[in-house]
C-alpha cells in the first residue's frame, strides 16, 4: 500500500505471465498474518477467499457458511472466517470465503467504491 502525493492510499500490484492481476495484501488472523499474492477477481461480489490452508495456517475465526456461484453455474457452500485485511484504506476486518485451493481473490467487496487500473502493455496493476 502507498500514499500519492494528494494523500489518497493505493494499492499497487503486477500482471503475472498468466495476465492475472495481482496484488500483495497482509490477511490476518488470531494467530499470524501473511503478506498474501492476491488475483482480482471481479468476477467474485465476495471480500476475500482465501484457500482453506492459508485460512488454518492464519487461526482465522468461523463464521458460518456462504453459498456462491462458480464460474461453471455451479453452486457450493463455503465456510466464512473472520478475518483483518491491510488494504488501500487501512485495516479493516473482512469475512473471507475459504476455498479448496488455489489463489487468493480479491472480489468486488474490496474494490467498491475504488478506482481498478490494469494495464496489460506496462504489466501494472492499480486500485484507488
Amino acid at each position: 500500500m502507498t500514499t500519492s502525493g494528494s494523500g489518497a492510499a493505493r494499492c499497487r500490484g503486477r500482471v503475472n505471465d498468466r495476465r492475472e492481476a495481482i496484488v500483495e495484501a497482509w490477511v490476518g488472523g488470531p494467530r499470524q498474518r501473511a503478506r498474501t499474492p492476491c488475483v482480482i477477481d471481479t468476477g467474485c461480489s465476495g471480500a476475500l477467499a482465501l484457500p482453506e490452508s492459508l485460512a488454518a495456517d492464519l487461526g482465522l475465526r468461523y463464521a458460518g457458511s456462504v453459498r456462491a456461484r462458480l464460474a461453471d453455474g455451479s453452486i457450493v457452500v463455503l465456510p466464512r472466517y473472520e478475518a483483518e485485511i491491510e488494504w488501500a484504506d487501512g485495516k479493516r476486518a473482512i469475512l473471507a470465503s475459504a476455498v479448496p485451493a488455489g489463489n487468493a481473490l480479491v472480489g468486488t467487496a474490496l474494490l467498491d467504491g475504488r478506482r481498478l487500473v490494469v494495464d496489460y502493455a506496462a504489466r501494472t496493476v492499480e486500485v484507488a
